[in-house]
């Protein structure tokens, strides 16, 4: 819920409610990435929404993460979230390119990566990483731990695959795959 909203010649500075449960890579994690399919689907809609919405309006994010994502919890069947931090957000015209590499380096874009201009689709890009994230327990592109290298070549040549071991809707996939295309 926002209690208020102001408003700076380069920023907005949305008053938020208090959100107890945390972020949507703390609360995967304690969950042990085990939520069920119904959750998968409710905050996959729900994040899909708020980007519509910030879209629509001619606003990028920029830097779509489980961290910037906050959950709230009514029961294990009820799960709300908050999309938050649009400090590298920015508003822009239809059709207007973006050159500033931001964004956090496993979730960004290939065009992020390779310094190429962009749109809004590197918000689309970033939330397919993180419906990956959600459905599969694992980043598609290698973990941060691995070799950056091999994590940035992953992401720039869409290297990908769902294991094979996967119980993971078609539907679900289909939209993942429609994220995660150059």
């Amino acid at each position: 819920k926002v209690y208020d909203l102001y408003k700076t010649t380069e920023h907005f500075i949305f008053v938020l409610e208090y959100i107890p449960h945390g972020n949507l890579k703390s609360y995967l994690i304690e969950n042990r990435y085990t939520l069920s399919k119904s959750n998968h689907k409710r905050i996959i809609q729900q994040l899909a929404n708020a980007v519509l919405f910030l879209h629509s309006n001619g606003i990028i994010h920029r830097d779509l993460k489980p961290e910037n994502i906050l959950v709230k919890v009514k029961d294990k069947n009820k799960i709300k979230i908050k999309l938050i931090d649009l400090g590298f957000g920015k508003v822009i015209g239809k059709g207007r390119l973006l050159t500033e590499p931001y964004g956090t380096f496993c979730y960004a874009s290939p065009e992020v990566l390779k310094k190429v201009p962009y749109t809004f689709e590197t918000d689309i890009w970033s939330l397919g990483v993180i419906f990956y994230l959600i459905v599969v327990g694992v980043h598609p592109f290698g973990e941060n731990d691995k070799d950056l290298k091999t994590i940035h070549k992953n992401i720039c040549d869409v290297v990908y695959a769902f294991p094979t071991d996967s119980d993971v809707n078609a539907h679900v996939k289909d939209v993942i795959e429609l994220c995660l295309r150059k």
